[in-house]
């Protein structure tokens, strides 16, 4: 569906204006998500980067908006949790969703019609970036109010766990995990 010209996700990624080229031109393209929380409005990223001799010589990014994901304010409950888990869960998907369309056209050259020259296809690597916007909310309390995140945190996402355990706030969270640069892990 389309709004006030702009692309809403989930569409046909035919429908990707590309105009700086990012599909092209990218040694690296990185997926990843964002979420502006002074104006509820969320991204998937495309972030599509060059690079000489090891060293990082563009970036660009091609922002995707998604509908407004969930996010309650006030009292944390477990029913609240549970709607939280529902949106990663979108994220989640909407993530792999474009990760892999981007990795299979790429692939299977299905991306002829950005005009990714046929000899950089399989030199450009996709990569996603999952980190978990909710996991400062993925937690359920018992009746004596002891706190347990989700094993769907602990299992899928271990770091964004160990981040949001001893986190002060949302916007901490966001700021200083969440939002890192799509390579940071990478360079750790």
């Amino acid at each position: 569906m389309k709004g006030n010209n702009e692309w809403y996700f989930p569409h046909n990624m035919r429908h990707i204006n590309d105009k700086d080229n990012i599909l092209v031109n990218s040694d690296k393209i990185f997926v990843s998500f964002r979420f502006d929380l002074k104006t509820y409005k969320s991204w998937v990223v495309i972030t599509g980067r060059t690079y000489k001799n090891g060293s990082l010589t563009s970036s660009n990014e091609l922002l995707l908006p998604t509908p407004e994901i969930q996010l309650v304010g006030g009292v944390c409950s477990n029913f609240v949790a549970m709607r939280m888990l529902e949106g990663q869960k979108f994220v989640s998907g909407a993530l792999d969703e474009v990760y892999y369309y981007l990795k299979y056209s790429l692939e299977f050259d299905d991306l002829h019609y950005f005009g990714v020259p046929e000899e950089r296809k399989k030199k450009i690597e996709v990569i996603k970036v999952d980190r978990c916007p909710y996991g400062p909310f993925l937690y359920l309390t018992d009746s004596d109010r002891n706190i347990k995140y989700m094993d769907f945190l602990t299992e899928n996402y271990p770091e964004a766990c160990r981040y949001a355990i001893g986190c002060t706030s949302f916007e901490k969270y966001l700021n200083e995990y969440h939002d890192k640069d799509v390579e940071c892990q990478l360079r750790e």
